[in-house]
């Protein structure tokens, strides 16, 4: 549909910044990899940050490669969020700096979060808002859970995403909540189908938009059960609003 690309001058600036801390390390993602800015050991993978065909660099890539993603990792817990105001102080007519989990900074140029990326996608579908479901946990969520009409924090998630958050389930990673909620979902939208007492109308029961966010995208058996269920189950509005479960 589109997609946003870092500006070559901003990221050197952010380079300049960050090298002043010896507990921040960079990493830069286009399509295909991710390019480190330390030894690769400096860093811990998590779920969306899993730093696939990592490559080991000492500047910032050049301008033709297409950056599309930056994230600071931060190797003391303590110092996030002090390093996240820091960074918001120094490079705030750049960036926008949102923690994610206990030792990741995700980096944002002005106006490009998530939830821009979704709104994007509504567009290009021609849905509401009022028809898109979220998930989230941490503070780089903050933004998707605000503009839709669903939105559903985690359980151990951060206290500002539970408070404006329609719904609070289980716990991201230890009982794959998302995929039992998703379920429960398709299940109640399935019921409605087979209903013959009444007309079949599952647009109320599931967002046409369901999204599942990345942080939730677990690997082994929970990843394979959120792909088989989009792949599964596919309920598409008709002219009546009749779902069609194929």
């Amino acid at each position: 549909i589109d997609r946003e690309v870092f500006s070559h001058i901003g990221l050197q600036r952010l380079k300049e910044t960050v090298d002043r801390f010896d507990c921040l390390h960079i990493a830069l993602f286009d399509r295909t990899r991710s390019f480190l800015l330390d030894d690769e050991d400096c860093f811990e993978r998590e779920i969306d940050k899993d730093l696939l065909s990592a490559v080991r660099v000492y500047d910032v890539p050049e301008p033709e490669v297409n950056i599309l993603k930056a994230s600071i990792f931060c190797d003391t817990p303590a110092y996030t969020m002090d390093m996240a105001y820091v960074l918001q102080r120094e490079l705030g007519d750049w960036f926008v700096f949102a923690p994610s989990g206990s030792k990741w900074i995700d980096v944002m140029q002005m106006g490009v979060s998530k939830a821009s990326g979704i709104q994007q996608i509504m567009h290009h579908l021609g849905i509401e808002a009022s028809e898109v479901m979220a998930f989230g946990d941490a503070m780089n969520d903050y933004e998707i859970l605000r503009l839709v009409g669903h939105p559903v924090a985690m359980g151990n998630g951060r206290y500002a995403a539970k408070q404006i958050a329609e719904r609070v389930i289980g716990s991201l990673r230890g009982d794959h909540a998302v995929v039992a909620d998703l379920r429960e979902i398709a299940h109640a939208a399935q019921q409605a189908v087979r209903d013959t007492r009444r007309p079949a109308r599952a647009g109320c029961d599931l967002p046409r938009a369901g999204r599942l966010d990345l942080n939730a995208q677990q690997r082994g058996r929970a990843h394979d059960d959120a792909l088989q269920f989009f792949r599964g189950v596919q309920l598409q509005p008709q002219l009546h609003a009749e779902a069609v479960t194929q």
